[in-house]
């Protein structure tokens, strides 16, 4: 349980830093921070889906922390929880139907897809309004 906590801790402070890159005004720093997410999706693949929910609640509270309450709400909703949600999905498993053993049966991949579209849309669209 430690070292989910430190990885996932670790992982957000870089997601956060990624993130808060866009204060320097550098044209790199846009490329760095929609890179943010890459931290918690690696560490909900590579560890578990706990892991990737320590990072996305990491990264936005060290961002609400420093910059404001406004910034930790949009990392959180924008960034954190996509990225933990998609992670978590992706790691999805059941015993496969036909009995086979100690197969499983992932998440389907179109699901995935499907799941990171809807995201995508709702972002696009609540930012409209």
């Amino acid at each position: 349980m430690t070292q989910i906590l430190l990885i996932g801790l670790g992982a957000g402070a870089v997601a956060a830093l990624l993130f808060a890159s866009v204060a320097s005004g550098a044209p790199l720093s846009l490329l760095l921070a929609h890179l943010a997410p890459l931290p918690i999706l690696i560490v909900a693949l590579g560890w578990n889906h706990w892991a990737g929910l320590t990072a996305a609640l990491s990264a936005a509270a060290g961002l609400g922390a420093v910059i404001g309450f406004p910034l930790f709400l949009g990392f959180l909703i924008g960034v954190g929880m996509p990225a933990w949600w998609l992670g978590y999905l992706a790691l999805l498993a059941r015993p496969s139907a036909n009995g086979a053993g100690a197969s499983l049966e992932w998440y389907p991949v179109g699901r995935l897809v499907l799941w990171a579209a809807l995201i995508g849309t709702t972002m696009v669209v609540s930012r409209s309004w």
